[in-house]
C-alpha cells in the first residue's frame, strides 16, 4: 500500500495535472498564428494527459478504499497511468511552446534538463543520507 504521504502528493500531483490541462484545452483553441500541426499535438497531448489523470485519480482512490489489502499490481497500474498523464502532460507543454515559437521548446526543454539533473543530485544526497543513517543503527 502507498504511504498516506505519497497518497497525499499523487493526488497533488493528478489534481494539478488535470487542472492545467484542462484550463490549457480550453485556451489553446483561441491563439491564432501559430503552428497549426503543433497546436493539435498538444491538444491531443492534454486530452490524453487529462483522461490518465482522472483514471489515476480513480485508481488511487480504490486503492485508499481497499487499504486493507496490499496489491503489488494496482500499484504498479497505478504508477504507469500516472507516468503516461506526466509523459502526455510534458508533451503537451513542448508542443504548444514550439506552437508559438521554437525557440520557447527549446528553453523548455532545457530547464527541465536542467531541474531533473539537480533532481537526481538531491535524490542520491538523500539516499545516501538515508544509508548513513541506516548503517549508524
Amino acid at each position: 500500500m502507498i504511504s498516506s504521504l505519497r497518497i497525499e502528493f499523487f493526488t497533488w500531483l493528478n489534481t494539478g495535472i488535470a487542472a492545467t490541462s484542462l484550463a490549457l484545452l480550453l485556451f489553446i483553441p483561441s491563439l491564432n498564428e501559430v503552428n497549426l500541426y503543433a497546436k493539435i499535438v498538444s491538444l491531443i497531448a492534454f486530452i490524453v494527459s487529462l483522461t490518465f489523470s482522472v483514471g489515476s485519480l480513480s485508481i488511487l482512490k480504490e486503492m485508499i478504499v481497499f487499504s486493507n489489502a496490499s496489491n503489488d499490481k494496482a500499484t504498479s497500474i497505478h504508477h504507469f497511468v500516472l507516468f503516461v498523464a506526466l509523459l502526455s502532460y510534458l508533451i503537451g507543454f513542448g508542443a504548444y511552446f514550439y506552437s508559438l515559437s521554437p525557440i520557447y521548446t527549446y528553453i523548455f526543454t532545457g530547464a527541465f534538463v536542467v531541474v531533473l539533473i539537480f533532481f537526481k543530485k538531491a535524490q542520491n544526497a538523500i539516499i545516501a543520507s538515508n544509508k548513513k543513517i541506516d548503517q549508524s543503527k
